[in-house]
């Protein structure tokens, strides 16, 4: 009987301990001596920091320790690609965030009490509250001396000639569309424990890090320790969405600091209005879009000015905007495009890493946008679609021709429409809303888009991971590899992929937990690279154990093994058939050793800084949306989302299914609730807790919500398959307020998210 673990709907391998509680998160950490800390912010949002006085918290009940930003023995900045980023500020506060002391203590509540006693003289200086602000400040007031006009990245896809497609065009339309900060709400709040060695400076960290390899060097530059004497090991994480990363990356420097000066384990938790305050955002990214296409709905040409806030660090805005503008262009044939999208730092809270990475908001533009176009040229939506969705062997928007898998955008698309009777749907609602006395209707809206898998050849040459797998003389597998469960499945499915690459069975592999002292390098979980890459590694690794096994089996059994299979817990090889535990009791025997380290590295790309390919593969993806819409209230509901979307091979479908659940609520708090209340001219957030900032429940979710895959088995992965957890969140906003742009009447009546009730109800009352 065979027995494979590609495609099966395993349950999860962290399932029961989350759910009966025995996980231990990072603040459920308790340790003998461990302190605790309480970080003290500062209170301008643009600022010269000319002292700060700790000396009366130094002397207050229960404290051990105060440090500052002049503390840090190394450097003094921090980041993985752009070094800008202060664990604490010792010269010029940037934003709200900044932390310009650490308070430890015996208690948390001693050191939150010592934290009110640290006091601070500044000068004040402009607040930069907008992209626009900063980008006419004079030079002298710039959030970094390094970037005197404040633009600290800027990417240009240029196809073609956008003044030939719209001179070409028999239509040409403008319009402008704006997305906000999002906070990425996760159920834990940032914790680290940072525990010195007895022996010498030498620090374990644990606790909630997406991305472990990134935080060891953070600590290597500011605590100028040796990376082989940091070893960081996540605890189980309680969501992340990309949030996890440099903000825990400073608590995390914070935490070690004061562990080597006392010796002593140090614990830092973030409250939520920490948490929000000092983390990073979903970007807001603004839009200018110009679109062109003739009388039949053939789209000729794209011209976007994208300009997104980066905040008052870099962080990853260049990379971000170099998605915004190579998948922002979407899944369609479009001859010319010039796609400029700009970050701009600001004193608002920096922006970074987040579930879809730049496009979210793209889609949400372009989408909306070719709404318009279509009513404009008197089609629907979904016939300007057709028109245009790329097929194998097509050119996308960036110059790649597609003819190295099943372009599926098309095949994704009419399932998602069959699901959601879309067509019906569209036509029954947008005759129903016509009737000026209906106060209460109903929309529905699609949206389209192709995710590149990988970092992408903006990290051309470097995108690499890599595994480390050891058969056990039992005949067990153990696998170590530092990619970051965080609660996407991931561990789960590479447990598969590595049964199916040893050919044993799937209750014979077991996945260390992650470890930077037992993995090797293998970058950060983000950019949707975790199956693509980390099969890619995983499959390479066990092609070399197979081998070492194989030798072993030569020796041992004087057989040729050039035709050797391993299969369903078996190994066939000459006229032999042995167990798997056979065959490695053999290569034991023959004193090999079967552990090998794999690694695969992205190929390097075509990609001349503007058009060429921009990614190795793609994810193919479309959302349909359904709302009603109260006009006498502004109040949406949705009715339900449909999302489908071909990732090459699911590896669970059960986990792919969860991962497009979630993706689609989240669009929805993004397209219809999230709001920090961000203020221009202090550049301070009004919601720092949940009790504000509204999420959508399991009350506002529609039970009903499908998810359907759409599978093409990519040949350019090593099992097949593509990564879902940023796709699965991609065009989901931009269905929704496409829908509830539907049910208002008119494409474009509202182009800022979120459409949220005051939004909405002022559009509905405007044009009624």
């Amino acid at each position: 009987m065979e027995t494979h673990s590609i495609g099966v709907s395993r349950e999860r391998i962290d399932a029961r301990a989350k759910a009966t509680g025995r996980a231990e998160f990072g603040a459920d950490i308790r340790l003998p001596g461990m302190l605790y800390c309480k970080g003290v912010h500062t209170k301008y949002a643009h600022a010269k920091l000319l002292s700060v006085n700790t000396e009366a918290a130094e002397r207050a009940p229960g404290v051990v320790c105060v440090v500052t930003g002049k503390d840090f023995p190394g450097e003094k900045v921090f980041g993985e690609i752009f070094v800008d980023q202060y664990a604490m500020v010792y010269d010029k506060s940037r934003f709200l965030g900044d932390v310009i002391a650490v308070v430890a203590a015996e208690t948390q509540e001693q050191a939150n009490a010592a934290a009110e006693l640290v006091t601070a003289e500044y000068e004040e200086l402009p607040v930069l509250g907008s992209p626009r602000a900063a980008m006419e400040a004079p030079a002298e007031i710039c959030i970094n001396a390094d970037y005197p006009d404040n633009i600290c990245g800027n990417v240009h896809v240029i196809k073609g000639s956008v003044d030939e497609g719209e001179a070409e065009a028999d239509v040409v339309l403008h319009s402008h569309y704006k997305t906000g900060f999002v906070e990425h709400a996760y159920i834990e709040p940032e914790s680290i424990t940072v525990i010195p060695s007895r022996m010498r400076p030498e620090l374990t960290v644990l606790g909630s890090s997406q991305a472990p390899y990134n935080l060891r060097m953070t600590l290597h530059r500011l605590l100028n320790l040796p990376m082989a004497r940091i070893t960081v090991r996540p605890s189980a994480i309680g969501g992340s969405f990309g949030g996890k990363i440099e903000s825990v990356e400073s608590i995390a420097a914070r935490a070690g600091l004061i562990a080597l000066k006392t010796g002593r384990p140090v614990q830092y938790t973030l409250t939520r209005e920490e948490s929000i305050l000092e983390s990073y955002k979903r970007h807001p990214i603004e839009f200018d879009v110009t679109v062109g296409a003739s009388k039949d709905g053939t789209l000729k040409s794209l011209r976007v000015e994208a300009i997104g806030d980066a905040g008052a660090y870099i962080n990853m805005s260049p990379p971000v905007m170099y998605k915004t503008a190579t998948l922002g262009p979407g899944p369609y044939r479009i001859a010319h495009v010039d796609y400029n999208a700009t970050s701009v730092l600001t004193n608002n809270a920096h922006t970074g890493s987040m579930r879809g990475f730049g496009t979210p908001q793209a889609i949400l533009a372009l989408e909306n946008t070719l709404n318009e176009l279509a009513e404009k040229l008197g089609m629907t939506p979904l016939e300007l679609r057709r028109k245009n969705l790329l097929h194998n062997g097509d050119v996308s928007p960036c110059g790649h021709k597609l003819d190295f898998h099943e372009v599926s955008i098309a095949s994704v698309t009419e399932k998602a429409l069959a699901e959601s009777d879309y067509e019906r749907k569209y036509q029954q609602y947008t005759e129903e809303n016509r009737d000026p006395d209906r106060r209460v209707r109903r929309g529905i809206g699609l949206a389209c888009s192709m995710r590149g898998a990988s970092i992408g050849a903006d990290g051309n040459g470097g995108d690499v991971s890599r595994v480390l797998i050891e058969v056990e003389e039992d005949a067990s597998v153990h696998v170590n590899i530092g990619l970051v469960e965080i609660g996407q499945g991931l561990r789960t499915c590479q447990s598969q992929m590595a049964a199916e690459g040893m050919g044993v069975s799937f209750d014979r592999v077991t996945l260390g937990e992650t470890d930077t002292s037992r993995s090797p390098f293998t970058g950060a979980c983000i950019a949707s690279r975790g199956t693509f890459l980390g099969g890619g590694a995983i499959y390479d690794a066990c092609e070399k154990v197979k081998a070492i096994i194989a030798e072993g089996v030569q020796k041992h059994y004087k057989k040729p093994v050039d035709d050797i299979h391993f299969e369903n817990d078996r190994v066939t090889f000459a006229d032999m058939d042995i167990s798997f535990e056979e065959a490695v009791h053999a290569c034991y025997h023959a004193a090999l050793t079967p552990m090998a380290a794999g690694t695969y590295t992205v190929p390097l790309l075509d990609w001349d800084g503007h058009v060429g390919e921009p990614f190795y593969t793609y994810t193919y993806s479309c959302n349909v949306a359904e709302v009603e819409v109260d006009l006498d209230s502004g109040v949406v509901n949705v009715i339900r989302m449909v999302g489908c979307h071909d990732m090459g091979r699911a590896i669970n479908p059960t986990m792919v299914e969860g991962q497009i659940y979630g993706g689609l609520a989240m669009a929805q708090g993004m397209g219809l609730l999230e709001d920090l209340g961000h203020s221009e001219t202090t550049s301070a957030f009004k919601n720092l807790n949940f009790e504000d900032y509204l999420l959508p429940t399991a009350l506002d979710v529609p039970d009903c919500n499908t998810a359907l895959l759409d599978e093409h088995p990519d040949p350019r992965s090593a099992f097949g398959g593509r990564s879902m957890g940023e796709p699965a969140t991609e065009p989901g906003a931009a269905a929704l307020l496409c829908a509830v742009n539907h049910a208002l009447g008119r494409a474009g009546t509202i182009r800022e998210v979120p459409a949220d009730l005051d939004r909405v109800f002022h559009a509905a009352n405007a044009r009624n």
